[in-house]
């Protein structure tokens, strides 16, 4: 209780050197202080929900980022939560892009010049994803172990079309289903 009383006078006084007796660093408290006003920030900026412009939706995410950035991750729900976003702006420019993009399932697009150019972000968000995946693949419950190892197929598979037309990857189809999963435990 004592230490306690020191640290919080230390801390009141704006002099941390004297709450060595919890064993602390001056690096390890200023950490401590910097990550709790960050997760105070994405507290407030969560509960107003203003939304001017997506800035507070944009800021979120980015406290996520940098949390499993920092942190890592070694839990699902935090890593559906870091993929959520990714998995949407794909899902978005596939939809508004792609060759199929359209209400009508058997209409191609024929000029598919905006589709090839928007490709790359999906590479991109594609490689954020799987790094996520393969780095948190220790707490992938054993039931969906499969379709994330479907995705990881389906992007590797991808990728390499968009490197060479020429590769099929019709057997490597996105799993539709890991959508509904994200969204789950988000």
């Amino acid at each position: 209780m004592e230490t306690l009383r020191i640290c919080i006078a230390a801390f009141n006084a704006s002099d941390l050197t004297k709450c060595a007796p919890v064993g602390l660093s001056l690096d390890a408290w200023a950490t401590i202080l910097g990550m709790s006003t960050l997760a105070i920030l994405g507290m407030l900026l969560r509960g107003f929900r203003f939304g001017f412009l997506g800035f507070v939706g944009l800021i979120s995410k980015a406290l996520a980022r940098v949390r499993s950035f920092i942190f890592g991750s070694n839990d699902y729900r935090e890593m559906c939560r870091t993929i959520l976003p990714l998995m949407e702006e794909n899902g978005r420019i596939f939809e508004a892009f792609g060759p199929k993009s359209s209400a009508a399932d058997e209409y191609t697009r024929f000029d598919q010049s905006l589709w090839v150019a928007r490709r790359v972000g999906i590479v991109e968000n594609n490689r954020q994803i799987a790094n996520i995946i393969l780095k948190a693949k220790n707490v992938i419950p054993e039931a969906d172990e499969f379709l994330f190892d479907q995705w990881l197929s389906h992007i590797d598979a991808f990728e390499s079309h968009v490197a060479d037309e020429r590769v099929d990857y019709r057997n490597h189809q996105f799993p539709r289903a890991v959508v509904e999963l994200i969204h789950r435990h988000a």
